[in-house]
């Protein structure tokens, strides 16, 4: 992603209307949200020492 220029972030990719820096930030909190679930229910399992 370094390479990838921010002309190229901010245009929708193809057959899309959303801009590739948008879908990558879409992705990354989707992604976090589940990582907190996760969390949280190892927490009341108990599987992780306090």
């Amino acid at each position: 992603m370094a390479q990838v220029p921010d002309t190229a972030l901010d245009a929708p990719l193809p057959d899309e209307t959303t801009p590739l820096r948008e879908l990558l930030l879409g992705m990354t909190l989707h992604d976090a949200y589940h990582l907190g679930q996760i969390v949280v229910m190892r927490k009341l399992q108990g599987s992780w020492s306090q």
